[in-house]
């Protein structure tokens, strides 16, 4: 009964923003078509490397490159990006969190539930009929290296993304904006998780840093396995564990940290 009276205001956001995003649907369908348009662009342009031969060296075949664009693409709508900072920042500089800081909730608790009901709206609404648009034209998707890595990792890659937008959406309360700070997390998430290409085509120096890095998690790390890439080293999974348990650490800490010791807007 302690469990569900402490899990009941989590599970309320979730079925919440779950509704929300059901009840506004028709914006999912013309993401479908922006989704389907760009993976089309990104197939043409694979087509073109391998072509050129400008593909063996990265240990992926070309079906294996064009499922990882189409599952990268649609991971892009559903995984937490931009959208957690900058609904904490709005929040912020309009003084709405106000309320959330003085509930007997969890902050990051509260954003994460949200979070999750959106991301699962959005992989039924967006996800599902894109990847199947799309397999059904290029074929069905190869066997994954370890149906286990591969789900494990696809756990880790959301928590490792809501924590680093949760992270610099925090900044808001000593930033006076985190547009830039947002656009750096983007950045490194693209170059080095893998985000537009699969880390394969990169320079070994360059492959050894995104390895080392939570980024790599959010994309290469579970889409790689999820197409079959043999060449992701075992240990990724330990270090992702690693990444996630430290950032939701870090995350959890800076949220008490900030609603103890900061005022919003005189509250």
């Amino acid at each position: 009964m302690r469990l569900q009276r402490v899990t009941a205001p989590y599970f309320g956001y979730f079925v919440a923003q779950l509704r929300v995003q059901f009840r506004y649907r028709g914006a999912a369908y013309v993401q479908i078509i922006a989704v389907c348009l760009l993976v089309a662009v990104q197939a043409g342009l694979w087509h073109t490397v391998y072509a050129t031969g400008h593909g063996r060296g990265s240990g992926l075949t070309l079906h294996q490159i064009l499922v990882y664009a189409v599952i990268a693409r649609i991971w892009w709508q559903v995984s937490p990006s931009y959208g957690t900072a900058n609904l904490i920042a709005t929040r912020v500089r309009d003084g709405s969190i106000g309320p959330d800081l003085v509930m007997p909730v969890s902050l990051v608790g509260g954003l994460l539930s949200k979070d999750l009901g959106r991301a699962v709206a959005n992989a039924l609404l967006i996800g599902v009929p894109t990847l199947v648009l799309s397999l059904s034209i290029i074929g069905a998707p190869p066997r994954p290296a370890s149906i286990a890595r591969t789900t494990l990792a696809l756990v880790i890659a959301y928590f490792v993304a809501f924590y680093l937008s949760a992270a610099v959406g925090l900044l808001a309360f000593v930033a006076t904006r985190i547009d830039g700070f947002n656009e750096l997390r983007g950045a490194f998430v693209t170059l080095l998780g893998g985000a537009l290409v699969p880390l394969g085509f990169y320079p070994h120096v360059l492959r050894d840093i995104a390895l080392a890095s939570p980024f790599v998690h959010i994309y290469y790390v579970p889409f790689g396995l999820a197409v079959g890439d043999k060449t992701i080293p075992g240990w990724t999974s330990y270090a992702g564990i690693a990444w996630t348990v430290a950032l939701a650490a870090i995350v959890f800490r800076l949220a008490n940290h900030l609603r103890t010791n900061f005022v919003v807007q005189g509250g």
